[in-house]
């Protein structure tokens, strides 16, 4: 069993407030313009609803859109929507057992000995970890065995990559008493494939950043049980950079 939370260092100087943010109205209206972009609705068509300290998000997204998020690579995410002011950086992966090379050889391989991606050192508290977009325990889903032993994947997987940590609130980072962070969605993902040996789930995270600051992680999750089936929808979740409650 894996362990929910990673603490470690408390900087002196260090202000979460210069990374991240989370303001309910106006940060929710922020998440609805990224789904109006992202997948052609109308803003009155979407519905963003509290569970469980995250915002549950519905809406009908059409088939073509559909079947480009289905399609099976991965990708890293790098886009914005300038006129408001917002980036998103994220992933969209496919986690299956017995993985191909595709994600090895595209982001962690080095490249005529340079390294894939930049490492710098994060900060943190017992508030605010560094959090994960691709979590270390889907190593085993993305990388095939040859290729585990490569120590890239520790600083792939590490706290100071910069394609795959940020700044991120406790709440939104684990499970608590009151709220399913990210650990919790990720752990259903790790929970499926285990018990399906031949299933696949396509995984999408988006950090999204409103003028330079990161209100918190769209996750949407497909699953299929073998390659006979079809994907079905089984999350898609808004988790917000929210302190104590404060949704």
């Amino acid at each position: 069993m894996r362990i929910k939370c990673l603490h470690s260092c408390n900087e002196s100087g260090f202000n979460p407030a210069d990374f991240i943010r989370f303001e309910n109205t106006i940060d929710l209206e922020n998440i609805k313009e990224i789904l109006v972009t992202e997948y052609g609705v109308k803003s009155d068509d979407i519905s963003i609803k509290t569970k469980d300290g995250c915002y549950e998000i519905k809406l009908d997204i059409n088939e073509k859109r559909t079947n480009d998020i289905q399609k099976n690579e991965n990708i890293k995410i790098n886009k914005e929507i300038a006129e408001r002011n917002i980036m998103i950086k994220g992933w969209k992966v496919l986690l299956k057992n017995n993985p191909t090379h595709d994600f090895y050889d595209k982001f962690i391989k080095k490249n005529k000995g340079k390294r894939n991606f930049k490492v710098q050192h994060f900060h943190s508290t017992l508030d605010i970890h560094r959090g994960h977009l691709l979590a270390d325990w889907f190593r085993e889903y993305l990388v095939p065995k040859d290729k585990l032993v490569d120590n890239e994947l520790n600083h792939f997987f590490g706290k100071g990559n910069v394609d795959n940590i940020y700044y991120q609130t406790k709440e939104a980072n684990c499970k608590t008493n009151i709220t399913s962070g990210q650990w919790t969605f990720e752990k259903k993902v790790t929970e499926f494939l285990e018990k399906n040996t031949e299933g696949e789930v396509i995984y999408k995270i988006e950090n999204i950043f409103v003028q330079g600051k990161s209100i918190g992680r769209i996750i949407l999750i497909y699953k299929r049980i073998d390659d006979y089936s079809d994907y079905l929808l089984s999350d898609h979740v808004f988790v917000p950079n929210a302190v104590n409650g404060d949704y």
